[in-house]
């Protein structure tokens, strides 16, 4: 039989249960999180210190360092790369130089 006395420390029960249940599934995003930065930051790196150092390298002819400077990925690389590598690039240069352009054709 239940009594008045049982009802406040079903409620705190199931309180701390749903409480549970939600830190559990923050730290399973957060591990998520984590893990998927750890996969990606070591290539993200290579790629930014390739764009920022040897990009100009790859290329010849008479107008491949004179680009448009809209597009110009080297430059924003050479002076942006601790943004990327931060993942605030978003957040600091939002509208211009951005290093690895996605182009939308």
């Amino acid at each position: 039989m239940m009594t008045k006395m049982h009802l406040p420390i079903i409620i705190i029960i199931i309180i701390l249960l749903l409480l549970f249940i939600c830190l559990f599934k923050i730290f399973i995003f957060l591990t998520g999180q984590l893990a998927f930065c750890c996969r990606l930051t070591p290539v993200y790196m290579v790629l930014i210190g390739v764009l920022a150092s040897l990009f100009v390298y790859f290329g010849d002819g008479p107008l491949w360092l004179y680009t448009d400077p809209k597009y110009d990925t080297y430059g924003a690389c050479k002076d942006n790369w601790w943004t990327n590598l931060l993942y605030v690039n978003n957040l600091v240069h939002p509208s211009h130089q951005v290093c690895l352009l996605h182009f939308c054709v």
